[in-house]
């Protein structure tokens, strides 16, 4: 079923020609000032803390979930109407801000608590192996990731956020651009600040305040960055522009993972297609980031036990993967983990419910208001 998001995430870009530039003017309209500040990592209302119910803690045994979604559409309308074929991979793997908001009060009401991977899991022992997790009594914990962070082309104008950046309170909003060229910003229509605020307002949502994992690739940049074009002119102040709001992000508890470069399919790449792929991965993104031992399979391909996924393990230092399946399939052997993630998306809501049993409710948080402007099939297609 995810060999569809190949349909999705690199056909559809195939063609598109990629959009440049990092703006360096200022909004004062909306108190937004771009990256002015050398201070990234002053200390606000959204970095990461702990909450005073953590000191009253008790071992868990029970099973770790991890859910992930996609990058969230801040217009319906647009995403779900123009372009056949990027409607339907709208609605098929993506979820809308109303979604994502009702998604996070779901979990929450479900005592789910958001935690790292690496407190569950020491990645680095010899052997790996999981950890003795403690928790506050009656939380549940929840791994969440994000994939695609990257605002790819085609998203542009097209019903989402053109990038993430920081406001002048250094805190991390979206930026997004309409045809006039007239800027806005917003804490309230992108994952990043949608989630800091809410574990602002309910802290025990989230252990040590983490918030969540993003998977990045790096052929169109990151972040919304076109640091992918390494010879162009502004290379240099867009690499520093992206890395100021991946350093304020991780402030505010959030890690980075590898998604690949290329979002390529490891079940129909060569080895040496991998090698090359992860290296200019390590390369262009990793300098960004920052180094990380998690990496998030495109395509939700399930590559274990081959050569390349020993090459990412043993030469790479990946010990975290994950890939996507209908439940939270988890094997921790001495060299690393292999968790399977469940997709909170249109599918999962509308068709594949049962998937999300335990976790959502899709009732409470498929938008039939958002949805109402697609008009095709609702249902996979292969």
């Amino acid at each position: 079923m995810m060999k569809k998001v190949l349909y999705f995430f690199v056909v559809l870009t195939l063609g598109l020609a990629l959009i440049s530039g990092c703006q360096q003017s200022t909004d004062k309209k909306n108190g937004h000032e771009e990256h002015n500040h050398s201070k990234a990592n002053t200390r606000n209302e959204y970095a990461k803390s702990h909450h005073p119910k953590e000191k009253n803690l008790v071992t868990y045994k029970g099973e770790i979930k991890h859910v992930f979604f996609h990058p969230i559409i801040a217009n319906p309308k647009k995403a779900f109407t123009g372009d056949k074929q990027s409607a339907k991979g709208n609605n098929d793997w993506m979820v809308t801000t109303s979604e994502f908001k009702k998604a996070l009060k779901e979990l929450h009401k479900r005592n789910y608590i958001i935690i790292d991977p690496h407190d569950a899991y020491a990645l680095h022992s010899h052997p790996v192996k999981r950890k003795k997790l403690k928790l506050p009594k009656g939380k549940k914990p929840l791994i969440l990731s994000i994939d695609d962070m990257n605002y790819y082309s085609y998203m542009r104008g097209h019903g989402y956020a053109d990038r993430l950046t920081l406001n002048k309170d250094h805190q991390v909003v979206s930026e997004t651009k309409d045809k006039e060229g007239h800027k806005s910003y917003s804490k309230s229509n992108d994952i990043v600040p949608i989630l800091n605020d809410y574990v602002h307002k309910h802290p025990d949502f989230s252990f040590k305040g983490q918030k969540g994992v993003v998977a990045l690739t790096g052929y169109e940049g990151v972040l919304g960055y076109r640091t992918n074009e390494l010879h162009n002119k502004h290379y240099k102040h867009r690499k520093a522009q992206a890395k100021k709001v991946a350093n304020a992000m991780k402030r505010d508890g959030w890690s980075f993972g590898s998604h690949s470069y290329g979002h390529i399919n490891f079940e129909d790449s060569s080895y040496d297609q991998i090698v090359k792929d992860t290296r200019r991965w390590k390369d262009e993104v990793e300098p960004i980031i920052g180094k990380t031992d998690l990496f998030f399979f495109p395509h939700g391909a399930q590559d274990r036990g081959s050569e390349s996924y020993k090459y990412l393990t043993d030469k790479e230092g990946f010990k975290y993967i994950a890939g996507v399946g209908p439940n939270n399939f988890t094997t921790v052997s001495k060299d690393d983990v292999y968790q399977d993630r469940v997709a909170i998306d249109g599918l999962n809501l509308y068709q594949f419910r049962s998937k999300l049993k335990g976790i959502v409710n899709p009732d409470k948080v498929y938008d039939k208001d958002d949805r109402k402007y697609f008009k095709g099939n609702k249902y996979y297609e292969q």
